[in-house]
């Protein structure tokens, strides 16, 4: 088998954050009120980094196809890129560039 393939195929999925709230509802007591809380805080704060995670993904994937793209552009154009285009064309225009400059 194949790990590689493997971990891309789990799909990890995001916490019910409406049932969290609502378990604070049923609570009672103070100290099942606190858990629940403490359990609601835990699932928001991983929902939060597993879309953060999620993200940084992507927009790296996208810079990564850019400098693909970008590979064979001139130095003008690639510092035009740097100053006015998306955020994936400065990146990898700066890194191209920043290569550029090692290699001379």
């Amino acid at each position: 088998m194949d790990e590689e393939n493997n971990s891309q195929d789990v799909k990890i999925e995001y916490y019910d954050l409406k049932q969290a709230a609502s378990d604070i509802g049923y609570a009672s007591g103070a100290k099942e009120k606190s858990i629940a809380g403490a359990k609601l805080f835990g699932k928001t704060l991983f929902n939060t980094a597993l879309f953060a995670g999620r993200a940084v993904i992507a927009k790296g994937k996208e810079i990564s196809e850019q400098k693909e793209k970008l590979l064979e552009a001139s130095d003008e154009k690639l510092k035009k890129l740097e100053e006015s285009g998306t955020f994936a064309e400065k990146a990898a225009a700066s890194s191209i560039l920043k290569d550029r400059d090692v290699d001379n």
